[in-house]
């Protein structure tokens, strides 16, 4: 039906979206919206669209042809299909764009990789790049042996139940972290903090050697001893072994 600059059509709709310079994308769903006037088509129920490198299940697709960009909402699933390392990450909404393979996720966000669950407000990922960028309250779960998230239980991962079984595992907050797509190595920054069986260590800067299995701190190290904290020059963090080391570590007691 078009009416208006409208136009409107319902079903098993599939399509294919041309990027202007990037890699065509198949979509398809079950409602398909046209305005001509800001040059948006939007589809909605169950979406699935792939392209190079991606593929995308959202409840909602945008593609902005001014923008030349796609906007993706109602919860989010984008599967790098490329990526060495199983990646998965689900948001609330989002914005792609198929020239650059880029994509930039928000609202709850959850990374899930094997032995991994990542939780942030943000995340940003370049296939050029290899790499997730996630910002805001970060905190990763890791488990010993690279154990897969199973997709059910990534799904409900923020109920009660699935919360309680994380809290379980070894876990590394900051601020800033930087996921590889490729090794699945982590580089965290600001406000570091880890948790393993009620023993803690903080540090400005840290990393996860997902191989090794081994989080290491430096960078204004601190390890907590009963309430007080005691300053050392490097952490190491075994998820594997469950242990916890410190470097050069200095007997003068601080006090947060």
């Amino acid at each position: 039906e078009y009416k208006e600059g409208m136009a409107y059509s319902y079903g098993d709709i599939r399509g294919t979206v041309f990027p202007r310079t990037g890699a065509p994308m198949s979509v398809r769903g079950k409602r398909l919206n046209y305005n001509e006037k800001i040059g948006q088509v939007t589809l909605a129920g169950d979406v699935h669209s792939r392209q190079k490198g991606m593929v995308i299940q959202a409840g909602s697709f945008t593609y902005d042809e001014r923008a030349d960009r796609i906007l993706i909402a109602n919860q989010t699933t984008v599967t790098l299909t490329k990526a060495k390392t199983p990646t998965e990450i689900r948001a609330l909404y989002g914005t792609v764009d198929p020239n650059s393979e880029t994509a930039t996720l928000e609202g709850q966000v959850v990374i899930t990789q094997p032995g991994k669950v990542i939780m942030g407000s943000t995340a940003v990922y370049s296939a050029s790049k290899n790499q997730l960028i996630v910002s805001g309250l970060v905190q990763a779960y890791l488990d010993a042996g690279r154990t897969l998230i199973k997709k059910e239980t990534a799904e409900k991962i923020r109920n009660r139940e699935a919360m309680e079984a994380l809290q379980e595992k070894t876990q590394l907050a900051c601020s800033y972290m930087v996921v590889s797509t490729v090794t699945g190595d982590l580089d965290v920054r600001g406000s570091v903090l880890v948790n393993q069986n009620k023993r803690q260590a903080r540090a400005s800067r840290g990393t996860y050697d997902d191989k090794k299995e081994l989080i290491t701190l430096y960078d204004d190290v601190y390890l907590a001893k009963g309430k007080d904290w005691l300053k050392a020059q490097k952490v190491l963090v075994s998820v594997k072994d469950q242990t916890f080391e410190a470097q050069n570590q200095v007997e003068t007691q601080f006090h947060f």
